[in-house]
């Protein structure tokens, strides 16, 4: 973060993404970090690519959108192939083979989260607009199947039947539709 103390609009950007960070948090349900350690682990990851991706979609609120691009540069360009390897590791858990594909698909995109979560939540905000990328920062279930929809729309890779269903049921197991919550 000092490195970014020399231009306002860096500083104000990193600490929009940070402060979206703290106040979405905890807006999830606790039951997302309880039960089976592959459960969890697998929600974490999921959570890690929403979180990420909606907090530099919002830093880019704050700074030019080019100057985001050019720290991810090359691997943004790539946003559609990294999708596809995050589908096949869904549909692999889905199919049981374990939470561990995910684990390796993690390990092999950079900088972690970021980039396939900012490619997502770029195509959500131009697809179906900023509310209805707001609402997903409370379910980072509906954050992936709301990719999907705007990919559907915008022509890009979604998400395959088989990565919906698994979204859906863990969508189903940790959040119950109420009039506060509307995603």
């Amino acid at each position: 973060m000092l490195a970014t103390l020399h231009r306002a609009d860096y500083l104000s950007a990193v600490l929009a993404h940070e402060a979206f960070h703290y106040h979405s948090i905890r807006m999830l349900p606790c039951s997302l970090w309880r039960g089976d350690p592959e459960e969890r682990l697998l929600t974490l990851l999921i959570t890690s690519i929403q979180q990420e991706g909606i907090a530099d979609h919002v830093a880019c609120l704050f700074m030019r959108e080019e100057e985001l691009r050019e720290m991810f540069e090359k691997h943004v360009e790539r946003g559609d192939e990294y999708v596809r390897g995050l589908d096949r590791s869904l549909s692999k858990v889905y199919e049981g083979h374990g939470v561990d594909v995910l684990v390796e698909f993690m390990r092999g995109v950079p900088f972690g989260g970021h980039v396939v979560g900012y490619y997502m939540a770029k195509a959500i905000a131009e697809a179906l607009g900023q509310e209805e990328l707001a609402l997903t920062a409370r379910n980072p279930f509906r954050f992936l199947k709301k990719y999907s929809e705007a990919a559907e729309a915008l022509g890009l890779t979604p998400l395959s039947e088989t990565s919906l269903k698994l979204l859906e049921a863990y969508e189903v197991k940790h959040f119950k539709p109420s009039h506060h919550s509307p995603g």
